[in-house]
């Protein structure tokens, strides 16, 4: 986790804070609409998931070499943990993973330097 949170805030610390901000809150919401009352729903593992996609895409999106570099080898050493989105264990709210996930893509475009520009893209093809 320190690591993650590390490597997210390199970039600059506000630019950090808000995309910690939105994977937190689309992890947080995410979970509490879609979960059910049958799981643990506690602890860091949204954001860990949430950090680990941001760092990975926040290069595509930014068309910075060194964060696409930086992208690659996060998901090289913590890419086998996003395994933990699909449902698995009994009692692990693979939910708060899923979610966690999401919200590091959305973050990725919402904090992007070229935000603008991603969401024009994206409403073209949609």
């Amino acid at each position: 986790m320190l690591v993650l949170g590390f490597l997210t805030l390199v970039s600059g610390i506000a630019r950090g804070l808000a995309a910690t901000a939105v994977i937190w809150l689309v992890a947080g919401i995410g979970t509490w609409l879609v979960a059910g009352g049958n799981s643990v729903h506690i602890g860091a593992s949204g954001l860990v998931f949430g950090w680990i996609v941001y760092l990975a895409i926040r290069g595509i999106v930014n068309r910075r070499l060194w964060e696409v570099v930086l992208g690659v080898v996060v998901l090289v050493v913590y890419g086998g943990v996003l395994l933990g989105v699909l449902p698995g264990q009994p009692g692990i709210s693979w939910q708060g993973h899923l979610f966690g996930a999401l919200g590091g893509a959305v973050a990725a475009v919402v904090v992007s330097d070229r935000r603008g520009e991603v969401v024009r893209g994206l409403a073209r093809r949609g």
